[in-house]
């Protein structure tokens, strides 16, 4: 019993051993499967990482390439800006002597302003004052005055043009007194009977003139008529002392 026990409690203890161990190299094994993972993993990210660092690379590299050209432009510019720079900076010497000269000139010129002030500006600005204290006292005096006289006369010409307007609107009847356009009316009827008048004038003047013809041709017949009555005229134009038709002329 003993030897068996033994013999079983050996086997156990052989039986725990081999389990720990295969326990063991799985726990290895999971470890390496999961490195092997995580190193692959790594190794996918880095390759990634550095197809895109190619791909920036390139950029960069095109960048540059641009950078360089733009920087060969600038080159260019800051020597064509330097040569402006020389040019400019004469100029602005130039500049700084004709400066001077003209703050010599301004100079001189705030002197004559000066002498100017206060030789013709001051006596001009008192002469001005009493000017200004004298249009005032005649604005008073006369201005104001005649304002109210031109307002009156206003007033005046408003009310002669109301009764203008009132003249020489046509009243209803047609014969107000002291209304030009009444009057005018009238006036305008009386020119057509005088014109009516003047034709009428006319035509009788005609007829008078015909019938003062007709007159006198009925006249001078009447006349013929009476001569070849009584005879042929005698001395001075009478007819009793001519002869009668048919007869003897009498002897002295």
């Amino acid at each position: 019993m003993t030897t068996r026990t033994a013999a079983i409690a050996a086997d156990g203890r052989k039986s725990r051993s081999q389990s720990i161990a295969i326990f063991a190299l799985s726990l290895l094994l999971v470890l390496l499967l999961a490195f092997y993972t995580y190193l692959t993993g790594q190794i996918s990210g880095s390759a990634a990482r550095l197809s895109d660092g190619a791909a920036k690379a390139a950029a960069g590299a095109a960048q540059l390439r641009d950078g360089s050209g733009q920087l060969a432009t600038g080159a260019g510019a800051a020597n064509s800006g330097a040569v402006q720079v020389r040019d400019g900076s004469a100029k602005v010497e130039d500049g700084i002597t004709a400066l001077n000269t003209g703050a010599v000139a301004l100079q001189s010129g705030a002197g004559e302003i000066y002498s100017g002030v206060r030789d013709k500006l001051a006596p001009g600005a008192d002469k001005l004052h009493s000017g200004t204290t004298k249009l005032q006292n005649d604005v008073v005096n006369r201005l104001v005055p005649g304002v109210y006289q031109v307002d009156d006369g206003a007033r005046k010409l408003q009310a002669g043009a109301i009764e203008l307007s009132t003249a020489l609107t046509p009243s209803p009847a047609g014969n107000a007194p002291n209304n030009l356009a009444d009057g005018a009316g009238q006036l305008a009827a009386g020119t057509g009977r005088l014109a009516a008048g003047a034709g009428q004038l006319d035509t009788g003047a005609g007829t008078l003139n015909a019938g003062a013809a007709a007159l006198r041709n009925g006249t001078a017949q009447l006349k013929a008529g009476t001569d070849r009555l009584e005879g042929y005229p005698g001395a001075g134009n009478e007819p009793r002392q001519g002869r009668r038709a048919g007869c003897a002329q009498p002897g002295p």
